[in-house]
C-alpha cells in the first residue's frame, strides 16, 4: 500500500492498529478484524504490543501468542542478517527495556521461546496447540 492511502486510511481511522517499523507502515485493518470475526475464522497477525492491546479492545476473543527469544540468540540472528552495530545494539536494548519485561509478556495469553538450539519445527508446533 502506498504510504498516501495509507495515511488516509489512518485519518479515516480504518486501522485496528498501525505502527511504522523501519521506514515501513504497518495496520490491520477494522474491516479485516470484521470478516474474520464474522465469518468465525481463524487468522494469525503478526502484532506488536500496542496492536495487541487495540484487538483485544476491539473483541476478547483473540489468543495473543508471544514468540520471543533470548539476548544471544537475538544478537546472534540481527548479525546473520547483516544488521549494522548500532541496529544490534538498538534492538537489544529495545528487548531489554521492553520486549522481555514480565510488564511486557504479560499481556500474552501464552509465550513461546524460540532460542538458538530450539528446533522450529516444534516451536511451530507449540503454536498451534496454543491456539487450538
Amino acid at each position: 500500500m502506498k504510504r498516501d492511502a495509507f495515511q488516509q486510511q489512518l485519518e479515516h481511522g480504518d486501522f485496528v492498529e498501525s505502527t511504522i517499523y523501519n521506514g515501513e507502515y504497518y495496520g490491520t485493518l477494522k474491516s479485516s478484524i470484521e470478516e474474520v470475526l464474522a465469518g468465525h475464522l481463524d487468522a494469525h497477525i503478526i502484532m506488536d504490543l500496542a496492536g495487541v492491546l487495540a484487538l483485544k479492545r476491539l473483541t476478547a476473543d483473540i489468543i495473543a501468542v508471544y514468540i520471543g527469544a533470548n539476548l544471544s540468540s537475538i544478537k546472534r540472528r540481527l548479525l546473520e542478517r547483516g544488521s549494522s552495530v548500532d541496529e544490534v545494539t538498538w534492538r537489544l536494548n529495545k528487548a531489554i527495556e521492553v520486549e522481555l519485561t514480565d510488564a511486557y509478556l504479560e499481556h500474552a495469553d501464552v509465550v513461546i521461546w524460540n532460542h538458538d538450539g530450539t528446533d522450529f519445527s516444534e516451536t511451530v508446533k507449540r503454536v498451534k496447540e496454543a491456539i487450538q
